[in-house]
């Protein structure tokens, strides 16, 4: 008999769905893409799903169309928000002054 804690089918459960959004953004399961792969991933298949892409087709396919661009943009945020959620996680045991040097060299670096 398998027993798992709440925290050990949590994470299963979290990989699971990372491995189904990397798989969806075409990374393989179980991949470690970077943020900046991620997002050169999501917007290629944006660009390529994106239902004004597709004009006079038929209805059935617009529709199949509007699917694939949603769940490319559901995976994009997910991931995001794994990423996020991982980098808070590490961030909270530093200092409040490392933290700000970090969020300043942040700030620089998406200007």
């Amino acid at each position: 008999m398998l027993f798992l804690t709440v925290n050990t089918l949590s994470a299963a459960v979290t990989t699971i769905a990372v491995d189904d959004h990397l798989e969806t953004l075409g990374f393989s399961r179980g991949g470690d893409p970077s943020q900046d792969d991620i997002k050169k991933s999501y917007r290629k298949l944006a660009m390529k799903w994106h239902p004004d892409k597709w004009p006079g087709v038929s209805e059935e396919k617009i529709k199949e169309v509007e699917e694939k661009f949603k769940a490319i943009s559901f995976a994009n945020d997910e991931l995001n928000k794994a990423i996020e959620k991982k980098f808070h996680k590490n961030f909270k045991d530093i200092t409040e002054e490392t933290r700000n040097r970090i969020k300043n060299i942040i700030k620089k670096n998406e200007k």
